[in-house]
């Protein structure tokens, strides 16, 4: 089922589910900002701030954050 990246894709999707939930944010909403912000992102420096490990969320309520949570990349 798929094609010959699905699995691959499937896994990059579930890591960054899994990272956002361990710096404590709500992997649906940090999905949803994520997806939102990169159509104007102009240079792939700016995606830096969009890692789990560095991303605020573009709303007034901010995500709580685990400090301790650093086994994700970024």
């Amino acid at each position: 089922m798929g094609g010959e990246t699905t699995g691959q894709r499937a896994a990059i999707i579930y890591t960054l589910v899994e990272c956002a939930r361990r710096h404590g944010h709500n992997p649906e909403a940090y999905l949803a900002d994520v997806l939102e912000r990169i159509p104007a992102m102009t240079n792939q420096d700016d995606l830096g701030a969009l890692l789990p490990s560095r991303w605020q969320p573009a709303t007034a309520t901010r995500a709580v954050v685990d400090v301790e949570a650093t086994a994700c990349v970024g």
